[in-house]
Protein backbone atom coordinates (compact mmCIF):
# COMPACT_ATOMS: atom_id res chain seq x y z
CA UNK A 1 0.00 0.00 0.00
CA UNK A 2 2.65 2.57 1.06
CA UNK A 3 4.62 2.43 -2.55
CA UNK A 4 1.53 3.02 -4.33
CA UNK A 5 0.71 5.38 -2.16
CA UNK A 6 4.18 6.89 -2.87
CA UNK A 7 3.70 6.60 -6.97
CA UNK A 8 0.49 8.37 -7.15
CA UNK A 9 1.58 11.33 -4.97
CA UNK A 10 4.73 11.50 -7.81
CA UNK A 11 2.26 11.22 -10.36
CA UNK A 12 0.23 13.63 -9.24
CA UNK A 13 3.19 16.36 -8.48
CA UNK A 14 3.86 16.19 -12.55
CA UNK A 15 2.72 18.99 -14.13
CA UNK A 16 0.73 18.18 -17.46
CA UNK A 17 2.81 17.88 -20.34
CA UNK A 18 1.56 16.89 -24.26
CA UNK A 19 4.46 15.58 -26.22
CA UNK A 20 3.14 15.41 -29.93
CA UNK A 21 4.75 14.14 -33.59
CA UNK A 22 4.30 16.08 -36.89
CA UNK A 23 2.76 14.62 -40.17
CA UNK A 24 4.25 16.50 -43.00
CA UNK A 25 5.73 16.80 -46.58
CA UNK A 26 8.35 14.17 -45.70
CA UNK A 27 5.52 11.44 -45.04
CA UNK A 28 3.62 12.45 -48.21
CA UNK A 29 0.96 14.64 -46.62
CA UNK A 30 0.12 18.22 -48.16
CA UNK A 31 -0.54 20.20 -44.71
CA UNK A 32 -0.74 23.26 -46.31
CA UNK A 33 -4.53 25.54 -45.71
CA UNK A 34 -6.14 22.60 -43.85
CA UNK A 35 -9.75 23.12 -42.55
CA UNK A 36 -11.03 20.60 -41.51
CA UNK A 37 -10.16 16.81 -40.72
CA UNK A 38 -11.60 13.45 -39.92
CA UNK A 39 -10.77 9.86 -39.81
CA UNK A 40 -12.73 6.86 -40.51
CA UNK A 41 -12.81 3.02 -39.66
CA UNK A 42 -10.21 1.85 -41.93
CA UNK A 43 -7.70 4.37 -40.32
CA UNK A 44 -8.20 6.72 -43.25
CA UNK A 45 -7.23 10.16 -42.33
CA UNK A 46 -9.33 12.70 -44.32
CA UNK A 47 -7.78 16.09 -44.74
CA UNK A 48 -10.12 19.00 -46.48
CA UNK A 49 -8.66 22.26 -47.86
CA UNK A 50 -11.00 24.93 -49.43
CA UNK A 51 -10.74 22.86 -52.89
CA UNK A 52 -9.73 19.82 -52.54
CA UNK A 53 -10.06 16.60 -49.81
CA UNK A 54 -6.97 14.25 -49.23
CA UNK A 55 -7.11 10.73 -47.97
CA UNK A 56 -4.12 9.96 -46.21
CA UNK A 57 -3.00 6.40 -45.61
CA UNK A 58 0.29 6.84 -43.33
CA UNK A 59 2.42 6.72 -46.35
CA UNK A 60 0.99 8.54 -49.22
CA UNK A 61 -2.47 10.84 -49.47
CA UNK A 62 -5.05 10.71 -52.54
CA UNK A 63 -6.51 14.05 -53.67
CA UNK A 64 -10.17 14.81 -54.85
CA UNK A 65 -10.65 17.83 -56.22
CA UNK A 66 -13.82 19.83 -56.09
CA UNK A 67 -14.77 22.96 -59.12
CA UNK A 68 -16.57 25.17 -55.65
CA UNK A 69 -15.11 26.14 -51.94
CA UNK A 70 -15.99 23.36 -49.62
CA UNK A 71 -15.58 24.01 -45.93
CA UNK A 72 -16.29 20.62 -43.68
CA UNK A 73 -16.19 16.71 -43.69
CA UNK A 74 -18.15 14.34 -41.90
CA UNK A 75 -17.89 10.73 -41.37
CA UNK A 76 -20.98 9.01 -39.99
CA UNK A 77 -21.47 5.87 -38.09
CA UNK A 78 -22.13 4.15 -41.45
CA UNK A 79 -18.19 5.14 -42.57
CA UNK A 80 -19.65 7.18 -45.13
CA UNK A 81 -17.68 10.42 -46.05
CA UNK A 82 -19.33 13.79 -46.99
CA UNK A 83 -18.47 17.06 -47.78
CA UNK A 84 -20.26 20.12 -46.97
CA UNK A 85 -20.32 23.49 -49.37
CA UNK A 86 -22.00 26.45 -47.97
CA UNK A 87 -24.60 24.91 -50.69
CA UNK A 88 -24.10 21.67 -51.71
CA UNK A 89 -23.37 18.13 -50.29
CA UNK A 90 -21.13 15.64 -51.72
CA UNK A 91 -21.32 11.74 -50.70
CA UNK A 92 -18.06 9.37 -51.20
CA UNK A 93 -18.42 6.84 -53.87
CA UNK A 94 -15.16 5.09 -54.84
CA UNK A 95 -11.44 6.13 -55.82
CA UNK A 96 -12.63 6.10 -59.31
CA UNK A 97 -15.72 8.56 -58.69
CA UNK A 98 -14.45 10.41 -55.99
CA UNK A 99 -17.32 12.73 -54.31
CA UNK A 100 -21.04 12.83 -55.98
CA UNK A 101 -23.19 15.53 -55.26
CA UNK A 102 -26.42 14.26 -53.02
CA UNK A 103 -29.86 15.97 -53.80
CA UNK A 104 -31.35 18.19 -51.35
CA UNK A 105 -34.88 19.63 -50.92
CA UNK A 106 -34.69 22.51 -49.71
CA UNK A 107 -35.01 26.31 -49.76
CA UNK A 108 -32.49 27.67 -53.00
CA UNK A 109 -31.82 30.77 -50.27
CA UNK A 110 -30.76 28.46 -47.61
CA UNK A 111 -26.88 26.98 -46.76
CA UNK A 112 -25.59 24.52 -45.15
CA UNK A 113 -24.05 24.35 -41.42
CA UNK A 114 -23.53 21.06 -40.45
CA UNK A 115 -23.83 16.82 -40.19
CA UNK A 116 -24.89 14.83 -37.80
CA UNK A 117 -25.68 11.36 -36.58
CA UNK A 118 -28.71 10.50 -34.06
CA UNK A 119 -31.14 7.78 -33.57
CA UNK A 120 -33.15 9.12 -36.39
CA UNK A 121 -30.53 8.79 -38.92
CA UNK A 122 -28.63 11.50 -40.61
CA UNK A 123 -29.80 15.12 -40.22
CA UNK A 124 -28.45 18.48 -42.53
CA UNK A 125 -28.27 21.86 -40.45
CA UNK A 126 -28.96 24.26 -42.67
CA UNK A 127 -29.89 28.21 -42.07
CA UNK A 128 -33.50 27.39 -42.07
CA UNK A 129 -34.02 24.36 -40.33
CA UNK A 130 -33.40 20.43 -40.69
CA UNK A 131 -33.05 17.81 -43.26
CA UNK A 132 -32.80 14.06 -42.41
CA UNK A 133 -31.47 11.81 -45.34
CA UNK A 134 -33.76 9.40 -46.60
CA UNK A 135 -31.43 6.84 -46.91
CA UNK A 136 -34.10 4.63 -50.19
CA UNK A 137 -33.72 7.54 -52.39
CA UNK A 138 -30.68 9.48 -50.95
CA UNK A 139 -32.48 12.57 -50.81
CA UNK A 140 -32.43 15.04 -48.04
CA UNK A 141 -35.59 16.21 -47.06
CA UNK A 142 -37.22 18.50 -44.59
CA UNK A 143 -37.41 16.42 -41.19
CA UNK A 144 -40.71 16.84 -39.13
CA UNK A 145 -39.79 18.64 -35.78
CA UNK A 146 -41.58 21.45 -33.75
CA UNK A 147 -38.58 23.51 -33.87
CA UNK A 148 -38.94 27.24 -35.40
CA UNK A 149 -36.32 29.17 -36.25
CA UNK A 150 -36.48 32.83 -35.65
CA UNK A 151 -34.38 34.28 -38.98
CA UNK A 152 -31.80 32.72 -40.33
CA UNK A 153 -28.85 30.83 -38.29
CA UNK A 154 -25.52 31.38 -39.11
CA UNK A 155 -23.39 29.07 -41.06
CA UNK A 156 -20.30 27.83 -39.16
CA UNK A 157 -21.96 28.07 -35.88
CA UNK A 158 -22.51 24.64 -35.00
CA UNK A 159 -22.70 23.11 -31.38
CA UNK A 160 -23.88 19.10 -30.10
CA UNK A 161 -24.13 17.53 -26.50
CA UNK A 162 -26.51 14.98 -26.96
CA UNK A 163 -28.90 15.28 -27.22
CA UNK A 164 -28.86 18.94 -27.87
CA UNK A 165 -28.01 20.81 -30.60
CA UNK A 166 -26.75 24.61 -30.24
CA UNK A 167 -27.16 27.29 -32.82
CA UNK A 168 -27.11 30.86 -33.63
CA UNK A 169 -28.87 33.59 -35.34
CA UNK A 170 -27.37 36.99 -35.14
CA UNK A 171 -28.65 38.05 -31.81
CA UNK A 172 -29.31 34.80 -30.21
CA UNK A 173 -27.74 31.19 -29.51
CA UNK A 174 -30.55 28.30 -29.79
CA UNK A 175 -30.49 25.30 -27.86
CA UNK A 176 -32.77 22.34 -29.26
CA UNK A 177 -33.16 19.53 -27.36
CA UNK A 178 -33.40 16.57 -30.13
CA UNK A 179 -35.11 13.83 -27.24
CA UNK A 180 -37.98 16.36 -26.25
CA UNK A 181 -38.13 18.44 -29.23
CA UNK A 182 -38.07 21.47 -26.89
CA UNK A 183 -36.49 24.33 -27.19
CA UNK A 184 -35.06 27.83 -25.87
CA UNK A 185 -33.07 30.60 -26.34
CA UNK A 186 -30.08 33.44 -25.05
CA UNK A 187 -29.89 36.60 -26.28
CA UNK A 188 -26.28 36.94 -27.75
CA UNK A 189 -24.94 39.17 -30.94
CA UNK A 190 -21.88 38.96 -32.73
CA UNK A 191 -20.98 35.37 -32.11
CA UNK A 192 -18.13 34.29 -34.15
CA UNK A 193 -17.51 30.85 -32.42
CA UNK A 194 -18.99 28.65 -29.97
CA UNK A 195 -18.07 25.21 -27.94
CA UNK A 196 -21.21 23.28 -26.36
CA UNK A 197 -19.34 22.44 -22.95
CA UNK A 198 -21.94 19.97 -22.26
CA UNK A 199 -25.80 20.15 -22.46
CA UNK A 200 -26.04 23.62 -20.37
CA UNK A 201 -23.04 25.17 -20.79
CA UNK A 202 -20.86 27.17 -23.55
CA UNK A 203 -18.14 28.67 -23.99
CA UNK A 204 -18.97 31.07 -26.97
CA UNK A 205 -15.90 34.33 -28.91
CA UNK A 206 -17.39 37.32 -30.40
CA UNK A 207 -16.29 39.26 -33.11
CA UNK A 208 -14.75 41.65 -31.04
CA UNK A 209 -12.59 39.59 -29.86
CA UNK A 210 -14.31 38.23 -26.30
CA UNK A 211 -14.74 34.84 -24.77
CA UNK A 212 -17.65 34.33 -22.54
CA UNK A 213 -18.90 30.91 -20.35
CA UNK A 214 -22.78 31.07 -20.92
CA UNK A 215 -25.26 28.90 -18.68
CA UNK A 216 -28.45 28.20 -20.29
CA UNK A 217 -30.15 27.03 -17.02
CA UNK A 218 -28.72 29.98 -14.95
CA UNK A 219 -29.13 32.48 -18.03
CA UNK A 220 -26.17 33.99 -16.82
CA UNK A 221 -22.94 35.52 -18.93
CA UNK A 222 -19.45 36.02 -17.23
CA UNK A 223 -16.24 36.63 -19.73
CA UNK A 224 -12.80 35.29 -19.78
CA UNK A 225 -10.31 37.61 -19.59
CA UNK A 226 -6.57 37.17 -20.35
CA UNK A 227 -5.31 37.12 -16.43
CA UNK A 228 -7.50 33.96 -16.05
CA UNK A 229 -5.08 31.67 -18.73
CA UNK A 230 -2.13 30.60 -16.56
CA UNK A 231 1.01 30.27 -18.55
CA UNK A 232 -0.56 32.53 -21.65
CA UNK A 233 1.31 35.13 -22.77
CA UNK A 234 0.23 38.85 -21.76
CA UNK A 235 -2.60 40.10 -24.31
CA UNK A 236 -5.48 42.38 -24.46
CA UNK A 237 -8.13 39.85 -25.44
CA UNK A 238 -8.79 36.15 -25.48
CA UNK A 239 -10.49 34.52 -28.85
CA UNK A 240 -11.30 30.74 -29.39
CA UNK A 241 -11.46 29.73 -32.97
CA UNK A 242 -12.29 25.52 -32.23
CA UNK A 243 -11.70 22.78 -29.88
CA UNK A 244 -11.74 19.04 -28.81
CA UNK A 245 -12.66 17.06 -25.91
CA UNK A 246 -9.97 15.50 -23.84
CA UNK A 247 -11.83 14.00 -21.39
CA UNK A 248 -14.91 13.97 -20.13
CA UNK A 249 -14.45 17.27 -18.10
CA UNK A 250 -11.35 18.46 -20.16
CA UNK A 251 -10.91 20.75 -23.60
CA UNK A 252 -8.02 22.03 -25.50
CA UNK A 253 -9.18 24.87 -27.58
CA UNK A 254 -7.10 27.54 -30.00
CA UNK A 255 -6.82 30.91 -29.22
CA UNK A 256 -5.22 33.98 -30.54
CA UNK A 257 -2.34 32.89 -27.84
CA UNK A 258 -2.34 29.45 -28.63
CA UNK A 259 -3.67 26.18 -27.48
CA UNK A 260 -5.64 26.51 -24.48
CA UNK A 261 -6.60 23.74 -21.97
CA UNK A 262 -9.71 24.44 -19.89
CA UNK A 263 -11.06 22.15 -16.82
CA UNK A 264 -14.60 22.33 -16.57
CA UNK A 265 -15.18 21.00 -12.92
CA UNK A 266 -12.52 24.04 -11.84
CA UNK A 267 -13.49 26.15 -14.79
CA UNK A 268 -9.88 27.36 -14.72
CA UNK A 269 -7.90 27.91 -17.75
CA UNK A 270 -4.06 27.28 -18.55
CA UNK A 271 -1.49 27.41 -21.86
CA UNK A 272 -0.34 24.02 -21.75
CA UNK A 273 3.63 23.15 -22.53
CA UNK A 274 4.05 20.81 -25.84
CA UNK A 275 7.07 18.99 -27.11
CA UNK A 276 7.74 17.63 -30.61
CA UNK A 277 10.87 15.21 -30.67
CA UNK A 278 12.32 16.72 -27.24
CA UNK A 279 11.74 20.89 -28.19
CA UNK A 280 9.37 23.04 -27.53
CA UNK A 281 6.40 23.14 -30.47
CA UNK A 282 6.69 26.61 -31.34
CA UNK A 283 3.78 28.71 -33.38
CA UNK A 284 1.15 27.43 -31.49
CA UNK A 285 -1.10 30.33 -32.62
CA UNK A 286 -1.21 28.99 -35.79
CA UNK A 287 -3.30 26.09 -34.56
CA UNK A 288 -7.03 26.40 -35.25
CA UNK A 289 -8.67 22.91 -35.88
CA UNK A 290 -9.12 20.11 -33.98
CA UNK A 291 -10.18 16.18 -34.50
CA UNK A 292 -10.33 13.54 -31.95
CA UNK A 293 -10.63 9.65 -33.16
CA UNK A 294 -12.10 6.75 -31.36
CA UNK A 295 -8.63 5.81 -29.73
CA UNK A 296 -8.33 9.04 -28.01
CA UNK A 297 -5.53 10.08 -30.54
CA UNK A 298 -5.99 14.05 -30.73
CA UNK A 299 -4.97 15.56 -34.60
CA UNK A 300 -4.21 19.24 -34.90
CA UNK A 301 -3.57 21.33 -37.93
CA UNK A 302 -0.26 23.13 -37.39
CA UNK A 303 2.29 25.44 -39.46
CA UNK A 304 4.49 22.83 -39.45
CA UNK A 305 2.49 19.84 -40.30
CA UNK A 306 -0.40 17.94 -38.85
CA UNK A 307 0.73 17.92 -34.90
CA UNK A 308 -0.68 14.81 -32.73
CA UNK A 309 -0.61 13.09 -29.53
CA UNK A 310 -2.74 10.42 -27.66
CA UNK A 311 -4.95 11.34 -25.05
CA UNK A 312 -5.36 8.66 -23.11
CA UNK A 313 -1.57 7.42 -23.32
CA UNK A 314 -0.24 6.49 -19.80
CA UNK A 315 2.97 7.09 -18.39
CA UNK A 316 5.76 10.05 -18.06
CA UNK A 317 6.88 11.39 -21.01
CA UNK A 318 8.97 14.23 -19.89
CA UNK A 319 11.46 14.10 -22.35
CA UNK A 320 13.38 17.34 -23.31
CA UNK A 321 16.43 18.41 -26.14
CA UNK A 322 18.72 20.57 -23.84
CA UNK A 323 21.24 21.39 -26.77
CA UNK A 324 19.40 24.43 -28.01
CA UNK A 325 17.58 27.58 -26.61
CA UNK A 326 17.72 29.86 -23.80
CA UNK A 327 19.09 28.23 -20.64
CA UNK A 328 20.90 25.51 -22.54
CA UNK A 329 22.21 22.46 -21.04
CA UNK A 330 25.07 21.26 -23.45
CA UNK A 331 24.56 17.95 -23.12
CA UNK A 332 21.52 16.12 -22.20
CA UNK A 333 23.95 12.68 -20.54
CA UNK A 334 21.47 13.08 -17.50
CA UNK A 335 23.61 11.09 -14.42
CA UNK A 336 21.50 11.33 -11.31
CA UNK A 337 18.50 13.31 -9.97
CA UNK A 338 17.68 15.03 -6.92
CA UNK A 339 15.55 16.62 -5.21
CA UNK A 340 16.48 19.97 -2.56
CA UNK A 341 14.11 20.43 0.95
CA UNK A 342 12.16 23.79 -1.62
CA UNK A 343 11.12 20.82 -3.61
CA UNK A 344 13.55 21.95 -6.67
CA UNK A 345 14.89 18.99 -8.86
CA UNK A 346 18.32 19.17 -9.60
CA UNK A 347 20.14 16.90 -12.49
CA UNK A 348 23.42 15.88 -12.81
CA UNK A 349 24.93 15.42 -16.33
CA UNK A 350 28.35 14.85 -17.74
CA UNK A 351 29.06 18.41 -17.95
CA UNK A 352 27.68 20.03 -14.55
CA UNK A 353 24.97 20.60 -12.26
CA UNK A 354 21.35 22.30 -13.05
CA UNK A 355 18.22 23.09 -11.58
CA UNK A 356 14.83 21.77 -13.47
CA UNK A 357 12.39 24.43 -13.73
CA UNK A 358 8.87 22.56 -13.69
CA UNK A 359 6.74 25.35 -15.22
CA UNK A 360 8.52 25.85 -18.09
CA UNK A 361 10.66 22.90 -19.08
Amino acid sequence: MVPLLLLQLVAGAQLPEYHVRLLSDQQGLNTADILDLAKDKQGFLWLLSQSSVQRYDGRQASPFLFNETIRKIFVDKKDRKWVLSNSAVYLFKNDYEGFKQIKIHKDPAAGNIQLFDSKDGLYLVMTNGFLLLDETKQVFMPATTSFRFSGRMLPGIFGKADPFIFLASSDSIYRFDLANKRQSAFPFKSIAYLLALNSNELLVSDWNSRSFHISFPDKTIKEIVPAQIRNAPQNDFTRFFGAVQLQEDRFFLSSNTGVVEFDRRTHQFHQPVMYNRGRLLNDNPSIKTFYKDDEGNVFMTHADGLAFFNSLSPGINFIRDYTSGPGTIPDIDIRCFAEDKNGNTWLGTVNGIARLNMQTG
